[in-house]
């Protein structure tokens, strides 16, 4: 690392005024059209020692940088062996010597929430905002540990204010599914249009049509209601995946994803939602690998949801009654396809 003082010829003590002489003494001495190195070295010494904020950065950089990093990837390092107690250790020796260190203070939080002591996470997050202020990124990760603790109000307090300080597509995600897992899908359709006022790029963008998906399959227990919805989004995503190779593996991850949803709702719940949402997933697969066993278990779905009775329910989700598929022209019961998909999509991604 350069060192500022030394290129300026200030002592680390200098005043705001001491560092402005000595760099319009300097700029005399080095002429940028015929020293032009070390011109530059000055301009950037001089930019850096003389705004305050990126000074105190610098001067902590300068004192404790090479330790400091040392100490955190050590840290990482116990975290990853699941050594959590030496591990926060070392994370708290670093906050005493620089407070404001907001990737020591989530990294913290995170130890926590991993090893499951979400109450001492909660604790750590608010000494991070007395610590550093009111950064989006805290509360949102008060959010996301009050959803794991199942206090859905809290989460939504908290994720709220995340979004009052800064407009986030993830922040905005976490309290659509705190909205619907507590049954308030009114309030999951808001958030779903709000995220629509955001600014995506191409990853974003996927993400988001995925979510869009998965709320309609979700929110809509009539095949055909929930086709006529989502229609347009699912061809968009085949569509993206078809022109854009880097996209695909992108988009299949998702799939996965929202699959493991899926599987749970249908296989463990009950409800046709999640035979909704394998139909979907086969047909964007297929349509992207033209992978042959994929194309079997999509039009074995598609014969079961839109030539066959399948039965419609009325109300939310929660309200469904436990129905096992079964298709007739094979005998193959429904949930086993979702083990042949979860091993297609392994080896895809793989």
């Amino acid at each position: 690392m350069e060192n500022y003082y030394e290129i300026l010829q200030v002592s680390r003590n200098a005043t705001e005024e001491e560092i402005k002489k000595a760099y319009a003494r300097l700029l005399r001495k080095h002429n940028p059209e015929k020293d032009q190195e070390n011109f530059k070295k000055i301009r950037e010494a001089y930019e850096t020692l003389s705004n305050a904020e990126k000074r105190k950065s610098y001067d902590f950089m300068l004192e404790y940088g090479d330790e400091f990093m040392k100490t955190f990837q050590e840290a990482a390092e116990l975290a990853s062996q699941k050594k959590y107690e030496p591990a926060k250790n070392k994370l708290k020796k670093l906050l005493a010597i620089k407070p404001d260190a907001v990737i020591v203070w989530i990294t913290l939080a995170l130890l926590c929430l991993e090893e499951g002591n979400h109450s001492q996470a909660v604790e750590i997050l608010h000494k991070a905002i007395n610590a550093v202020g009111n950064l989006a990124i805290l509360y949102h990760l008060l959010g996301v540990v009050h959803v794991k603790m199942n206090d859905y109000s809290k989460a939504e307090q908290y994720l709220k204010h995340a979004l009052s300080i800064e407009k986030n597509f993830n922040t905005y995600r976490e309290l659509y599914h705190v909205y619907l897992f507590s049954g308030q899908f009114v309030k999951a359709s808001q958030v779903i249009d709000e995220m629509s006022k955001l600014e995506y790029d191409d990853f974003m963008k996927i993400d988001y049509t995925l979510l869009i998906i998965k709320h309609n399959i979700l929110t809509h227990a009539n095949i055909r209601e929930c086709d006529s919805k989502i229609s347009r989004y699912v061809d968009e995503l085949i569509r993206t995946g078809k022109e854009k190779e880097e996209m695909k593996g992108y988009i299949i991850k998702g799939l996965l994803d929202d699959f493991l949803l899926y599987q749970l709702l249908l296989e463990q719940l009950g409800l046709v939602q999640g035979l909704h949402g394998l139909y979907y997933i086969s047909k964007i697969l297929y349509s992207l690998t033209n992978d042959n066993k994929i194309r079997e278990l999509y039009e074995q779905l598609r014969q079961n949801l839109f030539q066959q009775n399948t039965p419609s329910y009325s109300g939310s989700p929660r309200s469904y009654p436990s129905t096992t598929y079964t298709s007739s022209s094979s005998g193959c019961v429904v949930p086993l396809l979702f083990i042949g998909l979860v091993m297609i999509l392994t080896l895809i991604i793989l």
